[in-house]
């Protein structure tokens, strides 16, 4: 089954490339709902391991093992890819290979147990968004974002290198992640692997110092390209695969740098999105302060703050996601995303703006929203684990709160300036089911993290 959703949306990407124009959307629709049901089948199929030997000499292969954090992972990308097909229209065939050649990456990232098959699906999913921005007269930004993306991961692959030539229990260079241990290496020796992956991830979740790149490209990608970035959690996905496993003792020896780093990423972009004038660059920001609150649960090395880092990542998938969604429906019926030029858009639009301010709750973690699971979890462990740092985390919670209902109150309840928002049925349809998910996974969250 986990073959089927690595390289079915391959197949799909090469039908793609015979398709017409106006076939594109309803084959789109039906590929991307294809792969979540396949991804659906696999929770309640015992099909969920794959091997085949490529490279004997270094026991590299296709090596497909699933936890249910790597399936609800996988699912809620999915499930947002399937929702991005179903609420853009203006894209060709070339858009819809990009889509189904990520969707192929990010299953394999997720599902893959071999570290050197996980690398190539890192890079390679760096293609399909860098061809959109490239698209879309974004020439600097992808230079940027390949630049920071790729220097990092080269520092992953040294690491993953260095482990498969230790491997435990092995004569030859081994890449299945079943025999890497680092119980024999000296703390020096760790934490310089530890760094290999840490300065790969942290660029791509991204965290201070190496969130600069994120900002720019959250802001000015196509609508798709920023639902996506926010929907695939590699990193965070990263964090949980390899440095919780292999490097505890080395998180906890730098646990102090490593929390503050996170808690730095959460603060600075709370102020920077407190003083931002763009919708975009507010929800771009907003979206790297949550991840920063989301790995300060990771790194907390608590059972119940990771557990919720883990909810945390869907929660901020489907929310932050559909916060990206709205913005494509702002700028095709004003041109702008300026916060200034947004005014009393409540007036002319009652039922978008209700759909907004329901995912703008759920944003700030109002009780009884998704998001809100997830941050209490973080921050309880976080009380338990690290006082000081649960403390200035939860200043950074009402801080966000303070900046996204004042935007809300200056762009929608502010004066009426008869803005009217237009949406198809399907894109209203789709913003009220994510509303929906928004408030039911508030109030039964042990549908989830009964699987975590």
């Amino acid at each position: 089954m986990l073959s089927y959703l690595v390289f079915l949306p391959l197949l799909f990407a090469i039908f793609a490339y015979f398709l017409n124009d106006k076939s594109v959307k309803i084959n789109a629709v039906i590929f991307s709902l294809i792969i979540v049901i396949l991804n659906i089948y696999a929770f309640i199929s015992n099909d969920l391991r794959f091997a085949y030997t490529l490279i004997n000499t270094i026991n590299f292969g296709i090596i497909l093992d699933a936890n249910n954090i790597a399936l609800l992972l996988a699912l809620v990308a999915n499930f947002m890819l399937f929702i991005s097909m179903c609420f853009f229209d203006d894209y060709k065939k070339d858009f819809l290979i990009c889509a189904m050649i990520l969707s192929s990456c990010m299953n394999g990232l997720f599902f893959t147990n071999d570290a050197l098959l996980f690398y190539i699906f890192w890079e390679v999913s760096l293609l399909p968004l860098l061809y959109l921005m490239l698209k879309h007269n974004q020439a600097v930004l992808a230079k940027r974002f390949f630049i920071f993306a790729f220097l990092g991961s080269i520092l992953m692959l040294l690491s993953i290198i260095y482990l498969a030539l230790n491997s435990f229990n092995s004569s030859i260079m081994n890449f299945n992640m079943v025999y890497f241990s680092t119980s024999s290496f000296t703390m020096k020796e760790k934490t310089l692997l530890f760094l290999g992956f840490f300065l790969a991830f942290i660029i791509k979740a991204p965290i201070f110092p190496m969130h600069s790149w994120a900002i720019k490209t959250y802001d000015k990608a196509p609508n798709f390209v920023s639902v996506m970035l926010v929907a695939f959690k590699m990193a965070p996905f990263g964090f949980l695969k390899f440095l919780v496993p292999l490097f505890a003792d080395v998180i906890a020896q730098y646990h102090n740098i490593i929390l503050s780093l996170c808690l730095i990423s959460a603060l600075y972009a709370a102020l920077l999105a407190a003083s931002a004038k763009n919708y975009k660059e507010l929800c771009a920001l907003s979206s790297i302060s949550h991840i920063g609150i989301l790995s300060l649960g990771v790194f907390s090395l608590n059972q119940i703050a990771i557990t919720g880092a883990v909810f945390y990542m869907i929660a901020h998938a489907i929310v932050s996601g559909a916060m990206f969604l709205f913005a494509d429906i702002i700028y095709k019926n004003t041109k702008t995303y300026e916060l200034d030029k947004l005014k009393g858009l409540a007036f002319a639009n009652p039922k978008l703006s209700l759909v907004f301010g329901i995912l703008l709750f759920s944003s700030i973690s109002l009780p009884l929203t998704i998001n809100f699971v997830g941050e209490f979890m973080v921050l309880y462990g976080l009380f338990e684990n690290a006082r000081i740092y649960g403390i200035i985390a939860t200043f950074i919670v009402v801080l966000g709160a303070i900046y996204m209902l004042k935007m809300f109150r200056e762009c929608f309840l502010g004066q009426d300036n008869k803005l009217i928002l237009k949406a198809n049925l399907y894109q209203k349809i789709i913003l009220g089911f994510l509303c929906f998910l928004c408030v039911l996974l508030g109030v039964v969250p042990n549908l989830i993290l009964e699987l975590i």
